[in-house]
């Protein structure tokens, strides 16, 4: 199989939205906990300010939508960005 800018951007995409699905279940098992991994990944900013996390199926549907999108626009930038400085050699 060769590696293609559609097959880079479908991997990437496909790999978002399951990382998504994941992360909202540990959103909504564990609320407090989510809150604290946000806080470690933001090397400790204070987000308390922003209110409480509030998963529904808006945000969840919104939110993976738009963020599948862009992973799949990132792929195909990046795939055709690798097909690019490969010829140029």
């Amino acid at each position: 199989m060769k590696l293609t800018k559609a097959v880079l951007a479908n991997a990437l995409a496909l790999t978002t939205g399951i990382f998504w699905i994941i992360y909202a279940l540990f959103i909504w098992l564990l609320p407090d906990f989510s809150l604290t991994t946000i806080r470690w990944w933001f090397m400790g900013l204070d987000i308390s300010s922003l209110g409480r996390l509030n998963l529904d199926l808006g945000t969840f549907l919104f939110g993976g939508i738009t963020a599948i999108i862009s992973a799949w626009v990132t792929g195909y930038v990046l795939g055709w960005s690798i097909e690019y400085f490969s010829k140029s050699k």
